[in-house]
């Protein structure tokens, strides 16, 4: 009998191998099932919103112009109409291009009912990065944990569901891929041979999410400033927190971190090998510009700095908030609230905002305490202040924030589990 046991053991052992991919499949799995369930429970023959229609109309565009956007929009600002320009295409692209090989196979498919889940499925796919940045930010679980989190954030969920074929999802997931990918390359490092194979992929990848993040949307240089930030801040802290700073020691901590500087700098490359070809070469400095005319225009709406009437105001322009504000909007206790009956100030103490708190401080321990997680510590420190600060001057970045309480709550939630199962490093 004890033999059958342990050959038992022994049998289903390999299977526990797979057992983040299988939970990875079953998270995308429920999250296209959840997204698409109210729209054909319900057989609701149109899209969402306005923005919906407007990239089906662009992907529509590119279907009958033989995989071409045209160059002039008779429709919008009419009568005149307007010329389209290069902007960030990438989505419409990619929608359009799958469109036509889905079609291949289910010729009847109309593509209203192709942007039905498409969207869907891109946000679903978004578990993928998000595992991988709790996976090496942390640990596996809270690669699970934090890959649940943001594809079941009510902020996002509410944006994101069938049907409603906006630019959220692929957003989101390009930022979260940008990020990932970097995370991986970083963590991945050879520090011994600076042009090791892997160091040349690993960075490649990156850069390549980056470079197609930049064809997605205008946004793209927030991912690409949290790791120019990091990698700054990185070298900083290193000369700063040590006891020596002496010029002998200040070239040793350059040359711990040059790996990870050459790194960032093929990074770059890459992304302006993807960029430049199709914006031109006065994009090379469109990731300071953006900065700047992201803080010059911070009061500005879109609609007064182009031709009147449009339609380009919306609810997410109009809207700002406090940190408090955003405590509560992006958590979404206040919708618990108002479902549980429980009082606001009480789901506020279980919230992802302070579960976050929760986490730096952990994070800011382990530090103190063992020197372990410090590179987790600073990276998320820039990612939530930067999109703390955001979220309190437009609703439109909360789904970011969304992002950043969801792997700090990742974190800390994977850390109770190993506190509760006494896993070794907790012995201490």
């Amino acid at each position: 009998m004890e033999e059958d046991k342990v050959s038992f053991k022994l049998s289903i052992k390999p299977l526990f191998k797979y057992k983040y991919a299988a939970i990875i499949i079953l998270i995308i799995a429920l999250s296209m099932y959840i997204r698409l369930f109210g729209f054909y429970e319900h057989g609701w023959p149109y899209l969402r919103n306005i923005d919906s229609f407007y990239f089906t109309r662009e992907v529509g565009s590119i279907i009958n112009n033989n995989g071409v956007l045209p160059s002039y929009d008779y429709l919008r600002f009419a009568p005149n109409g307007i010329p389209i320009g290069s902007g960030p295409l990438f989505y419409e692209y990619l929608g359009a291009y799958s469109y036509m090989f889905f079609h291949l196979f289910m010729p009847d498919m109309q593509l209203w009912q192709f942007m039905v889940w498409f969207p869907v499925l891109l946000t679903s796919l978004l578990a993928i990065p998000s595992y991988f940045i709790g996976k090496y930010l942390f640990n596996r679980k809270a690669g699970a944990f934090i890959a649940i989190f943001v594809l079941f954030a009510i902020p996002f969920l509410t944006r994101t569901l069938g049907g409603d074929p906006d630019s959220d999802a692929i957003v989101m997931l390009m930022m979260m891929a940008s990020i990932a990918s970097f995370v991986v390359a970083y963590k991945k490092l050879d520090k011994e041979k600076i042009f090791a194979r892997k160091n040349i992929i690993y960075s490649a990848i990156a850069g390549l999410f980056l470079g197609l993040f930049a064809l997605t949307w205008t946004g793209y240089w927030f991912a690409l400033w949290i790791i120019a930030s990091f990698v700054v801040l990185k070298i900083i802290f290193d000369i700063l927190l040590t006891k020596k700073h002496d010029t002998n020691h200040i070239k040793q901590v350059f040359s711990k971190n040059k790996v990870m500087v050459v790194s960032f700098i093929m990074i770059i490359a890459v992304f302006y090998i993807i960029t430049i070809p199709y914006y031109g070469v006065g994009f090379l400095s469109n990731p300071v510009q953006s900065v700047v005319g992201s803080v010059a225009s911070s009061g500005s709406l879109k609609a007064e700095t182009s031709q009147f009437p449009n339609v380009y105001v919306s609810v997410a322009e109009l809207q700002s908030g406090g940190i408090k504000d955003v405590a509560i909007r992006v958590s979404s206790v206040d919708i618990a609230s108002q479902i549980s009956g429980i009082p606001l100030a009480l789901l506020l103490l279980i919230s992802p905002f302070i579960l976050t708190i929760v986490c730096f401080i952990y994070l800011l321990y382990s530090y103190v305490k063992k020197r372990h997680h410090f590179d987790t510590l600073l990276f998320m420190l820039i990612w939530f202040i930067g999109f703390l600060v955001a979220s309190a001057v437009a609703v439109r970045f909360d789904i970011f924030l969304t992002a950043v309480y969801s792997i700090c709550s990742g974190i800390i939630l994977a850390k109770f589990w190993d506190i509760a199962l006494y896993e070794k490093e907790d012995k201490e």
